[in-house]
């Protein structure tokens, strides 16, 4: 596929016969701050594509995603600290969030 005088960013996906938006992990890998894509792109996307159910967690599960991104980078560069308290605080965030009362001495 080619795109000529493309005047404005694009994102490309391709759905397969999943329920889910099973597309949405890329998305994650590239959430990272370093990789600037913002949610100007997420927004152009999910105007072709909705967002997958239950859509309250749809940050959840990119956030979940970019972690997962993290810790790879994370390993790579293992002596990069700042790296590591990337990794930390993603988990920090996310047990935050969906951690429950079991989690508040974490």
């Amino acid at each position: 596929m080619s795109v000529a005088n493309l005047d404005e960013a694009a994102v490309l996906g391709v759905r397969g016969s999943w329920d889910l938006d099973h597309w949405i992990d890329e998305f994650g890998q590239w959430k990272p701050a370093c990789n600037r894509f913002d949610e100007i792109y997420l927004e152009a996307y999910h105007q072709r594509v909705n967002r997958s159910a239950p859509e309250e967690d749809y940050d959840g599960r990119l956030d979940l995603y970019k972690l997962r991104f993290n810790a790879h980078v994370s390993a790579l560069f293992f002596d990069n600290p700042t790296l590591r308290e990337q990794v930390l605080d993603d988990i920090r965030d996310l047990v935050e969030r969906y951690g429950g009362a079991d989690t508040d001495n974490v």
